[in-house]
């Protein structure tokens, strides 16, 4: 159950491709630089990207850290949102690179069969 949580923030879309995982990703860290205490739940039915996204290995175990919560309003709110775009982008560039070094790994090692 989740009703112990004041607040909740749902990244959705009816389809797939579009960013949701970094933007909760990256909302949810910048969130917590911010000062907030922060949890992150995929519900990703493909596999969860969000390990991935935050470069994280191995086993998880739930953070001890505590945190005061701030509000954000007008122009830090607005720039808050910027900064958590802008890791997306910067995020989705990096995957994206990943990837296309796989695929050359991918068609060299099958030239040399």
């Amino acid at each position: 159950r989740l009703s112990h949580i004041k607040n909740k923030i749902l990244v959705m879309s009816g389809k797939g491709g579009v960013g949701k995982s970094s933007v909760a990703a990256y909302l949810s860290v910048a969130l917590a630089k911010r000062g907030y205490k922060v949890g992150l739940m995929d519900v990703d039915l493909h596999g969860p990207s969000i390990p991935r996204l935050l470069g994280l290995r191995g086993t998880i175990r739930p953070g001890t850290q505590e945190a005061k919560a701030k509000h954000l309003k007008g122009k830090e709110a607005k720039k808050f949102i910027h900064e958590c775009l802008e890791k997306r982008k910067k995020a989705h560039k990096k995957i994206k690179h990943e990837k296309k070094m796989e695929h050359k790994k991918e068609v060299k090692k099958q030239e040399k069969k």
